[in-house]
């Protein structure tokens, strides 16, 4: 647990990450009244090869992050199924289909009880149906995507980095700027491409 004040591709960002069921729902609490007009959403899911459950569920909004630690809760955040179903929020990132399978198939099913699963966009349809390019949607890799629809985020000093361990009781800041990566991206390259509509 801990917040991390760290630069992500030049831009400040307040992480914060939780293990505690009450800190992940006064998370979620504060991010909701972060939303703007727009109510977009960055999520992002991160597990291990040896578990199928996810680890760490990723939420970002504006200038903010919520890594809420799943693989290490006992019972779930009581303010996670109704943020998720919120039909009022879009929630944008990469791989969406897969990632909301991953959340159903976790122990999320028991809370869930009907309502509906996420309003959610893939990033890179998003990008080829605004600047109608349809090659942007089979653009594999965000930074790349980012590129070609007018941002770049690369960062100055990237290396490759092997995958920290998702299920660690400590993330490092640089685990922590690690598993942002693509939350932040999606997030920001969405929230720029819906406001040019």
């Amino acid at each position: 647990m801990g917040v991390h004040n760290i630069k992500l591709y030049g831009f400040p960002v307040t992480a914060t990450v939780v293990d505690d069921c009450s800190l992940a729902d006064s998370g979620i609490i504060q991010l909701m009244n972060q939303l703007c007009e727009l109510k977009i959403v960055g999520i992002d899911v991160k597990g291990t090869e040896l578990s199928a459950e996810p680890q760490l569920l990723l939420i970002y909004v504006k200038d903010r992050c919520l890594i809420i630690q799943l693989g290490r809760m006992s019972s779930y955040p009581s303010q996670l199924a109704s943020f998720l179903g919120d039909t009022n929020i879009c929630f944008v990132g990469a791989n969406m289909n897969r990632k909301a399978d991953v959340l159903k198939k976790s122990w999320i099913p028991l809370v869930w009880k009907g309502s509906p699963m996420m309003h959610r966009v893939e990033v890179g349809e998003l990008a080829a149906r605004v600047l109608k390019n349809a090659d942007l949607e089979k653009c594999d890799n965000l930074e790349e995507l980012a590129k070609k629809s007018g941002f770049d985020f690369k960062e100055a000093d990237e290396k490759k980095r092997p995958t920290p361990n998702w299920a660690a009781v400590c993330l490092s800041e640089e685990e922590v700027k690690c598993a942002m990566r693509e939350v932040f991206i999606s997030y920001n390259v969405a929230s720029k491409l819906l406001s040019q509509l």
